[in-house]
Protein backbone atom coordinates (compact mmCIF):
# COMPACT_ATOMS: atom_id res chain seq x y z
CA UNK A 1 0.00 0.00 0.00
CA UNK A 2 1.26 3.45 -0.92
CA UNK A 3 0.89 6.82 0.75
CA UNK A 4 -1.84 8.65 -1.15
CA UNK A 5 -3.69 11.94 -1.06
CA UNK A 6 -6.33 10.17 1.05
CA UNK A 7 -3.70 8.93 3.48
CA UNK A 8 -2.65 12.56 4.00
CA UNK A 9 -6.17 14.06 3.99
CA UNK A 10 -6.50 14.52 7.75
CA UNK A 11 -3.05 16.07 8.13
CA UNK A 12 -3.77 18.40 5.22
CA UNK A 13 -7.12 19.33 6.78
CA UNK A 14 -5.46 20.41 10.04
CA UNK A 15 -2.72 22.37 8.25
CA UNK A 16 -5.36 24.22 6.20
CA UNK A 17 -7.43 24.79 9.34
CA UNK A 18 -4.47 26.47 11.04
CA UNK A 19 -4.28 28.85 8.09
CA UNK A 20 -7.95 29.73 8.47
CA UNK A 21 -7.99 30.55 12.18
CA UNK A 22 -4.69 32.38 12.74
CA UNK A 23 -4.61 36.17 12.83
CA UNK A 24 -1.73 38.47 13.64
CA UNK A 25 -3.29 39.58 16.95
CA UNK A 26 -3.49 35.94 18.15
CA UNK A 27 0.23 35.23 17.83
CA UNK A 28 1.66 36.96 20.95
CA UNK A 29 -1.01 35.59 23.30
CA UNK A 30 0.15 32.98 25.79
CA UNK A 31 -1.20 29.52 25.07
CA UNK A 32 0.28 27.59 27.98
CA UNK A 33 1.08 28.60 31.59
CA UNK A 34 4.82 28.64 30.84
CA UNK A 35 4.26 31.61 28.49
CA UNK A 36 4.65 29.81 25.18
CA UNK A 37 2.55 31.76 22.69
CA UNK A 38 0.01 30.82 20.06
CA UNK A 39 2.47 31.94 17.38
CA UNK A 40 5.26 29.78 18.76
CA UNK A 41 3.08 26.67 18.95
CA UNK A 42 1.65 27.25 15.46
CA UNK A 43 5.15 27.65 14.02
CA UNK A 44 6.42 24.63 15.96
CA UNK A 45 3.57 22.50 14.63
CA UNK A 46 4.27 23.42 11.00
CA UNK A 47 8.03 22.95 11.45
CA UNK A 48 7.46 19.54 13.01
CA UNK A 49 5.29 18.44 10.07
CA UNK A 50 7.91 19.71 7.61
CA UNK A 51 10.68 17.93 9.46
CA UNK A 52 9.00 14.53 9.74
CA UNK A 53 7.75 14.53 6.14
CA UNK A 54 10.98 15.80 4.61
CA UNK A 55 13.50 13.83 6.66
CA UNK A 56 11.74 10.58 7.46
CA UNK A 57 9.51 10.04 4.44
CA UNK A 58 11.19 11.92 1.58
CA UNK A 59 14.68 11.19 2.99
CA UNK A 60 15.88 14.72 2.40
CA UNK A 61 17.63 17.12 4.71
CA UNK A 62 15.65 19.67 6.66
CA UNK A 63 17.50 21.91 9.09
CA UNK A 64 15.40 22.49 12.18
CA UNK A 65 16.08 24.53 15.29
CA UNK A 66 13.46 23.17 17.68
CA UNK A 67 14.54 25.44 20.54
CA UNK A 68 14.00 28.61 18.49
CA UNK A 69 10.45 27.47 17.72
CA UNK A 70 9.59 28.15 21.37
CA UNK A 71 11.91 31.10 22.01
CA UNK A 72 11.67 33.30 18.92
CA UNK A 73 8.68 35.37 17.85
CA UNK A 74 7.28 34.30 14.49
CA UNK A 75 5.41 36.56 12.10
CA UNK A 76 2.06 35.54 10.65
CA UNK A 77 3.63 35.54 7.19
CA UNK A 78 6.40 33.20 8.35
CA UNK A 79 3.92 30.83 10.02
CA UNK A 80 1.64 30.78 6.97
CA UNK A 81 4.61 30.13 4.66
CA UNK A 82 5.72 27.25 6.87
CA UNK A 83 2.19 25.79 6.86
CA UNK A 84 2.10 26.14 3.05
CA UNK A 85 5.42 24.33 2.83
CA UNK A 86 4.00 21.44 4.86
CA UNK A 87 0.94 21.25 2.59
CA UNK A 88 3.21 21.16 -0.48
CA UNK A 89 5.22 18.37 1.12
CA UNK A 90 1.99 16.41 1.57
CA UNK A 91 1.34 16.77 -2.16
CA UNK A 92 4.90 15.73 -2.97
CA UNK A 93 4.71 12.66 -0.73
CA UNK A 94 1.44 11.61 -2.37
CA UNK A 95 2.97 11.90 -5.88
CA UNK A 96 6.01 9.73 -5.19
CA UNK A 97 4.42 6.31 -4.63
CA UNK A 98 6.10 5.78 -1.27
CA UNK A 99 5.22 2.64 0.65
CA UNK A 100 3.21 3.21 3.81
CA UNK A 101 4.77 0.19 5.53
CA UNK A 102 8.38 1.08 4.65
CA UNK A 103 10.66 0.86 7.67
CA UNK A 104 12.76 3.85 8.70
CA UNK A 105 16.53 3.38 8.46
CA UNK A 106 16.72 4.26 12.14
CA UNK A 107 13.90 4.12 14.64
CA UNK A 108 13.11 7.54 16.05
CA UNK A 109 12.01 8.30 19.58
CA UNK A 110 9.29 10.92 19.63
CA UNK A 111 10.48 13.86 21.70
CA UNK A 112 9.12 13.68 25.25
CA UNK A 113 6.53 11.03 24.42
CA UNK A 114 8.47 7.84 25.17
CA UNK A 115 7.58 5.81 22.09
CA UNK A 116 9.42 4.93 18.90
CA UNK A 117 8.42 5.54 15.31
CA UNK A 118 9.59 2.70 13.07
CA UNK A 119 7.87 3.10 9.67
CA UNK A 120 6.09 5.60 7.42
CA UNK A 121 2.65 4.74 8.78
CA UNK A 122 3.81 5.60 12.30
CA UNK A 123 5.42 8.83 11.05
CA UNK A 124 2.11 9.93 9.52
CA UNK A 125 0.20 8.83 12.60
CA UNK A 126 2.51 10.90 14.81
CA UNK A 127 2.55 13.99 12.58
CA UNK A 128 -1.23 13.99 12.17
CA UNK A 129 -1.97 13.53 15.86
CA UNK A 130 0.62 16.16 16.84
CA UNK A 131 -0.84 18.65 14.38
CA UNK A 132 -4.40 17.91 15.53
CA UNK A 133 -3.42 18.25 19.19
CA UNK A 134 -1.90 21.70 18.76
CA UNK A 135 -4.70 22.82 16.44
CA UNK A 136 -7.08 21.88 19.24
CA UNK A 137 -5.08 23.85 21.83
CA UNK A 138 -5.01 26.94 19.65
CA UNK A 139 -8.59 26.83 18.38
CA UNK A 140 -9.97 26.41 21.90
CA UNK A 141 -7.87 29.34 23.16
CA UNK A 142 -9.03 31.57 20.29
CA UNK A 143 -12.68 30.63 20.92
CA UNK A 144 -12.33 31.32 24.65
CA UNK A 145 -10.97 34.78 23.94
CA UNK A 146 -13.78 35.55 21.49
CA UNK A 147 -16.55 34.74 23.98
Amino acid sequence: MFITKNTLAELTFYLKSFRKILRKDHLPKPLFPDGVTIGQVAYHTAESANYWLKVHILKEEYPRDRDSEFIDKHSLENILNTLDQAMKLCQEVAKRKIRLDEKLKTEREVYSMGFKVTNHYEVLQHVTSHTAEHFGHISVKIKEENT
